[in-house]
Protein backbone atom coordinates (compact mmCIF):
# COMPACT_ATOMS: atom_id res chain seq x y z
CA UNK A 1 0.00 0.00 0.00
CA UNK A 2 2.69 2.67 1.10
CA UNK A 3 3.81 2.81 -2.08
CA UNK A 4 4.56 6.62 -3.09
CA UNK A 5 7.99 7.23 -2.58
CA UNK A 6 8.82 9.40 0.70
CA UNK A 7 8.21 9.59 4.12
CA UNK A 8 4.87 7.80 5.77
CA UNK A 9 3.60 8.12 9.20
CA UNK A 10 1.67 5.56 10.29
CA UNK A 11 -0.68 5.90 13.80
CA UNK A 12 -1.72 2.41 15.29
CA UNK A 13 -4.63 2.01 18.04
CA UNK A 14 -5.17 -1.67 19.29
CA UNK A 15 -8.91 -1.91 20.51
CA UNK A 16 -9.24 -2.75 23.95
CA UNK A 17 -6.31 -2.39 25.72
CA UNK A 18 -4.99 0.23 27.67
CA UNK A 19 -1.83 0.63 25.49
CA UNK A 20 -1.63 4.42 23.54
CA UNK A 21 -1.61 4.55 19.95
CA UNK A 22 1.97 4.38 18.61
CA UNK A 23 3.23 6.29 16.08
CA UNK A 24 5.77 5.09 13.43
CA UNK A 25 7.55 7.00 10.50
CA UNK A 26 8.98 4.71 7.56
CA UNK A 27 11.46 6.27 4.71
CA UNK A 28 10.02 3.81 1.76
CA UNK A 29 11.25 3.60 -1.83
CA UNK A 30 10.09 1.40 -4.58
CA UNK A 31 12.17 -1.65 -3.32
CA UNK A 32 11.30 -1.28 0.42
CA UNK A 33 7.46 -1.32 -0.94
CA UNK A 34 7.85 -4.09 -2.90
CA UNK A 35 9.60 -6.27 -0.24
CA UNK A 36 6.94 -4.88 2.77
CA UNK A 37 4.01 -6.07 0.29
CA UNK A 38 5.66 -9.42 -0.50
CA UNK A 39 6.29 -9.98 3.47
CA UNK A 40 2.71 -9.34 4.00
CA UNK A 41 3.90 -6.60 6.45
CA UNK A 42 6.49 -9.27 8.23
CA UNK A 43 9.61 -7.07 7.28
CA UNK A 44 12.16 -9.09 8.37
CA UNK A 45 10.57 -11.79 9.76
CA UNK A 46 12.34 -15.21 8.43
CA UNK A 47 10.56 -17.44 11.43
CA UNK A 48 6.96 -16.47 9.92
CA UNK A 49 5.19 -19.54 7.86
CA UNK A 50 1.83 -18.87 6.42
CA UNK A 51 -0.35 -21.86 5.44
CA UNK A 52 -2.76 -19.64 4.02
CA UNK A 53 -2.34 -16.12 2.39
CA UNK A 54 -5.20 -15.34 -0.08
CA UNK A 55 -5.57 -12.06 -1.28
CA UNK A 56 -8.99 -10.49 -2.55
CA UNK A 57 -8.88 -7.56 -4.66
CA UNK A 58 -11.63 -4.89 -3.28
CA UNK A 59 -12.71 -1.26 -5.37
CA UNK A 60 -10.98 0.31 -3.04
CA UNK A 61 -7.43 -1.88 -1.33
CA UNK A 62 -7.86 -5.46 -0.79
CA UNK A 63 -8.55 -8.00 1.69
CA UNK A 64 -6.30 -10.59 3.49
CA UNK A 65 -6.95 -13.53 5.19
CA UNK A 66 -4.07 -15.35 6.16
CA UNK A 67 -3.13 -18.34 8.75
CA UNK A 68 0.62 -18.07 9.84
CA UNK A 69 2.62 -19.70 12.44
CA UNK A 70 5.42 -18.52 14.09
CA UNK A 71 7.44 -19.29 17.71
CA UNK A 72 4.67 -22.24 18.32
CA UNK A 73 2.10 -19.87 17.75
CA UNK A 74 -0.80 -19.98 14.93
CA UNK A 75 -2.48 -16.45 14.11
CA UNK A 76 -5.38 -16.21 12.16
CA UNK A 77 -5.96 -12.98 10.08
CA UNK A 78 -8.44 -11.08 8.75
CA UNK A 79 -6.88 -7.57 7.13
CA UNK A 80 -8.75 -4.83 5.09
CA UNK A 81 -6.56 -2.49 3.45
CA UNK A 82 -8.15 0.79 2.43
CA UNK A 83 -7.17 3.39 0.43
CA UNK A 84 -8.40 6.76 0.79
CA UNK A 85 -5.62 8.39 -1.44
CA UNK A 86 -2.46 8.26 -2.98
CA UNK A 87 -1.10 9.69 0.10
CA UNK A 88 -3.67 8.09 2.97
CA UNK A 89 -4.70 4.06 3.33
CA UNK A 90 -6.42 2.33 6.36
CA UNK A 91 -5.55 -0.80 7.38
CA UNK A 92 -7.87 -2.70 9.42
CA UNK A 93 -6.23 -6.06 11.26
CA UNK A 94 -8.34 -8.56 13.31
CA UNK A 95 -6.54 -11.57 14.54
CA UNK A 96 -7.04 -14.81 16.90
CA UNK A 97 -3.73 -16.45 18.13
CA UNK A 98 -3.53 -19.60 19.85
CA UNK A 99 -1.87 -20.30 22.46
CA UNK A 100 -2.62 -16.65 23.63
CA UNK A 101 -0.28 -14.00 24.24
CA UNK A 102 0.36 -12.39 27.49
CA UNK A 103 -3.38 -13.53 28.20
CA UNK A 104 -5.07 -12.12 24.75
CA UNK A 105 -6.03 -14.33 22.39
CA UNK A 106 -7.76 -11.90 20.34
CA UNK A 107 -6.26 -8.96 18.49
CA UNK A 108 -7.75 -5.55 16.91
CA UNK A 109 -5.27 -3.05 15.37
CA UNK A 110 -6.15 -0.03 13.66
CA UNK A 111 -3.79 2.02 11.68
CA UNK A 112 -3.73 4.82 9.44
CA UNK A 113 -0.93 6.02 7.22
CA UNK A 114 -0.28 9.53 5.51
CA UNK A 115 2.25 10.24 3.11
CA UNK A 116 4.49 13.51 4.91
CA UNK A 117 6.70 14.27 1.93
CA UNK A 118 10.41 13.47 0.91
CA UNK A 119 12.32 11.74 3.59
CA UNK A 120 14.43 13.86 6.05
CA UNK A 121 18.13 13.84 5.42
CA UNK A 122 20.24 10.88 7.65
CA UNK A 123 16.93 8.83 7.07
CA UNK A 124 17.09 5.99 3.96
CA UNK A 125 14.70 3.88 2.77
CA UNK A 126 13.77 1.45 4.61
CA UNK A 127 14.38 3.16 8.00
CA UNK A 128 11.46 3.42 10.50
CA UNK A 129 11.52 5.55 13.58
CA UNK A 130 9.11 4.05 16.43
CA UNK A 131 7.64 6.03 18.89
CA UNK A 132 7.05 3.22 21.90
CA UNK A 133 4.76 4.61 24.43
CA UNK A 134 6.71 3.91 27.91
CA UNK A 135 9.84 3.33 25.93
CA UNK A 136 10.53 6.16 23.61
CA UNK A 137 11.95 6.71 20.05
CA UNK A 138 13.84 3.92 18.30
CA UNK A 139 14.88 3.77 14.95
CA UNK A 140 15.15 0.10 12.92
CA UNK A 141 16.81 -0.04 9.64
CA UNK A 142 14.99 -2.71 7.69
CA UNK A 143 18.23 -3.61 5.62
CA UNK A 144 18.90 -5.66 2.58
CA UNK A 145 17.91 -9.66 2.83
CA UNK A 146 15.54 -8.74 5.72
CA UNK A 147 18.38 -8.14 8.24
CA UNK A 148 17.27 -5.58 10.67
CA UNK A 149 19.63 -3.47 12.97
CA UNK A 150 18.38 -1.41 15.90
CA UNK A 151 19.88 2.32 16.70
Amino acid sequence: MASKPGLWEMTMDMADTKMKSMKNSVCVDSTVADRWMKAGGQMGAKDVKCSKHDVTPTATGAVVDQVCETGGRTITSHIELTTVSDTSFKTSIKSTMSPPVMGRSESDVEMVANWMGACPSGMSPGDMEMDIPGVGKHVVHMGDAGKVTVH
